[in-house]
């Protein structure tokens, strides 16, 4: 319903979905290519920790979205401050990608509430597919976040889930 108006248009960034370009070394780079495949004007929706390289982007280009719409954004449960430091423990962030490449369901509390099947062959396919997630874990941190929202001017528009009973309360980010 936010975006009625508009024509939706995925965007695979490097390193995502079936894009084979090469992966950019930071977030960055990332708003580098996210930039390269907008023009300025146009509105953009980001959910989870992909609303990094949109938070990027508006600091080194302000103004150049009509309209940003961030769904739970910075990721679910990633600002837990035991989820980082698990995620370096050697090993770790490779069997992470394994389980949702194979089996996402078992993290089926963070995808969804309660009632809300979400399509689990596509996710883990997505997952199987990414060469971005474990580097793009590394470069989103809790300080990644909150600093870059500080820098924005811009007005950004938060849906943290709980009006739409798609997404649970449960997703907003956990600020510790």
């Amino acid at each position: 319903p936010l975006f009625k108006q508009y024509r939706p248009q995925a965007i695979e960034l490097a390193g995502f979905g079936d894009n084979t370009d090469p992966l950019p070394d930071s977030l960055d780079g990332l708003s580098h290519d996210l930039e390269a495949r907008l023009m300025p004007g146009q509105a953009i929706v980001a959910t989870g920790i992909n609303a990094l390289p949109v938070l990027h982007l508006l600091v080194r280009r302000p103004g150049f979205f009509s309209r940003v719409i961030l769904l739970s954004p910075v990721g679910v449960l990633l600002w837990q401050r035991r989820l980082p430091r698990l995620m370096q423990l050697p090993g770790v962030l490779p069997l992470a990608q394994a389980v949702l490449s194979y089996y996402p369901q078992v993290f089926k509390r963070q995808y969804a509430a309660k009632g809300y099947a979400p399509p689990y062959p596509r996710i883990a396919n997505g997952y199987r597919r990414c060469r971005a997630f474990q580097p793009y874990f590394k470069w989103a941190t809790a300080d990644v976040a909150l600093t870059l929202f500080e820098q924005i001017s811009d007005r950004i528009e938060l849906v943290w889930g709980e009006q739409d009973r798609v997404l649970s309360p449960a997703h907003a980010a956990a600020w510790e």
